[in-house]
């Protein structure tokens, strides 16, 4: 099982984000709740402080939304703002990343982030693999939203847990 939310980045940080929608899963597996704080290790990467271990959580951020995903097993997660901007055609090329499209080469990426974040893979490696298989989705017009992982992918939206 996979829970995913979008919050406003506006009015929630992704650490508030995370935090609450913890809440939902904890209450979903009957895990405890108390003290769970939003952290991140030497590497970067984002956990919860008195969680199980057994949980994963991926965060990311792009223009006016954050995206978090929590799961029992590894998962990622990454949303982008779509842009034209010659500097994506500059990592296109660069990767050999073949697409017809900016939107495209945003699913690309999207899938290559999220699969990166879900294992540990450094980003050059991912977008070098053309079996990078993460789910996505264009929920939100003009932003492209990927997630990988194992499991039923359940979206709560932030307005129905956050204040």
């Amino acid at each position: 099982m996979i829970l995913i939310s979008i919050s406003d980045k506006s009015k929630y940080t992704v650490a508030d984000t995370a935090v609450a929608l913890y809440g939902v899963y904890a209450d979903i597996c009957g895990k405890d709740f108390a003290g769970v704080t939003y952290e991140h290790n030497e590497c970067g990467s984002p956990y919860l402080e008195g969680a199980p271990r057994d949980v994963y959580v991926s965060a990311s951020h792009s223009g006016v939304y954050n995206a978090v995903a929590l799961s029992d097993k590894p998962c990622g997660i990454d949303i982008e703002k779509l842009r034209d901007d010659a500097e994506l055609m500059k990592i296109s090329e660069r990767f050999g990343v073949k697409t017809n499209s900016l939107k495209e080469f945003f699913e690309y990426f999207c899938s290559a982030e999220a699969y990166a974040k879900a294992s540990g893979a450094p980003l050059p490696a991912a977008l070098k693999d053309p079996n990078v298989h993460a789910r996505v989705f264009d929920w939100l017009e003009g932003y492209c939203l990927a997630v990988y992982g194992e499991g039923v992918l359940f979206y709560c939206p932030s307005v129905q847990f956050l204040p």
